[in-house]
């Protein structure tokens, strides 16, 4: 019954509930300020503008009655136009907070999973920056959505006054204002129109299933005269484009998850690098599996503490002593584990960051390989004969950003995704690292396969040595096995066989 009322229906495509996520406290306190803001300046604009309207009204009347002799009422107010806009704006920007939080949501939970698709990546901004700018995301946010709200709403009672005023009072001068617009705004449309028409039924084949042309001819000679006649409509499209651009940025003043600047810009635009710098440090400070584990460790003292607090001997001290030194050891041993199966996980440490912010550059690592081979005793021998081998690195490399990890398949990357020379110069020791195992497990392969096959052509000779007659001789030319026989067996017809030769 919950989901399947029309209001919660609605609601959920403005802002959808995540059960296992929760905003941080900064960021509750910030959208409540504005939601404040946001019904303080509706009543502000709209009662006082009706006071400031009713004083104002002579005056209006006065210009309107001697500049444009326009024949307008006495009783007419614009009172209704102010609550049609303040309305209006208060739908747009709510709408727009809780399509901001959803937004923040989104990218917390992708960025917790270390997937930064629509939000440049860490390593674009300096320590520095990410805490002088993260500082500012409350106040620009309240104070962009506040002037975002003032400015729309004056703006569209200015339209509205405006239409109610030529619409209503002159519809000459509207009607000559349409009879300039309207025909370009129609050839305009059609145009549109018919090149989307001629793209799905003739430019391409069956009918826009494919990219592939079907009238290449036809296609290059409408290219050529389409140049000619977008050089005069060009004029009507760059007045849309920034009748668009003022547009998006009056509804998405308040959003700064937003960059009107593009991707090449958009460290030009203080308010999205605000919001990307205060995404990181959530991040950085909030994640919850970082929090978690700080938690834990956190009990952890505090219940040895309160032990060792209460304890009445020395014998409790000691044992805890003990036992801690047993997980330190421990801890070490997983960590080292972890490392060695994780090898980016080292340039991730507290040390590795340092000496990456304190050096200038990629300075060239010092890595040690080592190689460690085992082998199996004897008696395992037989049921595996596989020699086992394992390749540990121990590298310790001086760079400002950690390597990326492998480049997977059908994941689109908002930065160039490239390679270090560190990683290049590792990645090339282990091949050949693997390469030098892979011929020593070759080499032992064929040796056994050599002293099978000279157990099998043992027990072959001693099998001949029982079932051929004493006289026989045996002769081995590399893989070529010949067997004669005397003269006495040859001339028998009984033992007149003819000549084995084995390959």
């Amino acid at each position: 019954m919950y989901y399947n009322n029309i209001l919660t229906r609605s609601f959920s495509k403005i802002y959808r509930y995540h059960r296992y996520f929760t905003f941080s406290i900064q960021i509750l306190c910030t959208y409540t300020v504005i939601l404040i803001v946001i019904y303080n300046l509706t009543c502000l604009l709209t009662f006082y503008g009706i006071y400031s309207i009713k004083n104002q009204l002579d005056r209006i009347h006065y210009i309107i009655l001697h500049q444009f002799n326009w024949d307008i009422q006495w009783g007419t107010t614009f009172i209704n136009d102010l609550f049609f806009c303040s309305i209006i704006s208060i739908i747009i920007y709510c709408t727009q907070i809780f399509n901001g939080l959803n937004k923040i949501q989104q990218h917390l939970i992708s960025a917790y999973a270390g997937k930064y698709i629509d939000i440049p990546p860490r390593h674009n901004f300096s320590n520095n920056e990410l805490i002088s700018k993260c500082l500012h995301f409350s106040g620009y946010l309240c104070g962009y959505t506040a002037w975002g709200f003032i400015i729309f709403y004056k703006i569209l009672f200015l339209i509205c006054f405006l239409f109610r005023l030529w619409i209503r009072y002159d519809s000459k001068w509207f009607q000559h204002i349409l009879a300039l617009c309207l025909p370009i705004i129609l050839i305009y449309l059609l145009k549109h129109i018919l090149m989307s028409l001629l793209s799905e039924f003739v430019f391409l084949q069956n009918f826009g299933r494919t990219p592939s042309l079907n009238n290449r001819r036809i296609f290059f000679i409408f290219n050529y005269f389409n140049f000619f006649f977008d050089c005069f409509l060009g004029i009507l499209s760059c007045v849309i484009r920034i009748l668009k651009s003022v547009l998006a940025s009056l509804l998405f003043m308040g959003r700064l998850d937003y960059s009107f600047m593009g991707r090449n810009l958009e460290r030009l635009d203080q308010g999205y690098a605000t919001y990307v710098t205060f995404i990181h440090m959530e991040i950085i400070h909030g994640h919850p599996i970082l929090v978690t584990f700080c938690d834990i460790i956190w009990h952890d003292i505090e219940r040895k503490r309160h032990i060792s607090q209460h304890s009445k001997s020395n014998k409790l001290i000691y044992d805890s002593i003990m036992n801690t030194k047993v997980h330190l050891a421990r801890f070490k041993w997983h960590l080292f584990y972890t490392l060695i199966r994780n090898e980016y996980l080292k340039f991730l440490r507290k040390h590795a960051l340092l000496i990456a912010t304190n050096s200038k550059g990629i300075i060239s690592s010092t890595t040690a390989a080592a190689v460690v081979l085992t082998t199996n005793s004897l008696n395992e021998k037989s049921f595996n004969n596989e020699q086992h081998s394992s390749i540990l690195l121990y590298d310790r490399p001086i760079m400002r950003q950690p390597p990326i990890p492998p480049k997977r398949s059908g994941y689109r990357y908002n930065f160039d995704y490239e390679q270090t020379s560190d990683l290049r110069f590792i990645y090339q020791q282990l091949k050949s690292l693997t390469h030098n195992v892979s011929q020593l497990k070759n080499n032992n392969n064929n040796n056994n396969q050599q002293e099978e096959e000279q157990d099998i052509e043992i027990e072959e000779q001693h099998h001949e040595q029982i079932y051929l007659p004493p006289n026989q001789i045996i002769t081995k030319k590399q893989s070529q096995v010949t067997c004669t026989f005397s003269d006495e067996y040859t001339s028998s017809k009984f033992h007149n066989m003819p000549t084995i030769q084995r390959r």
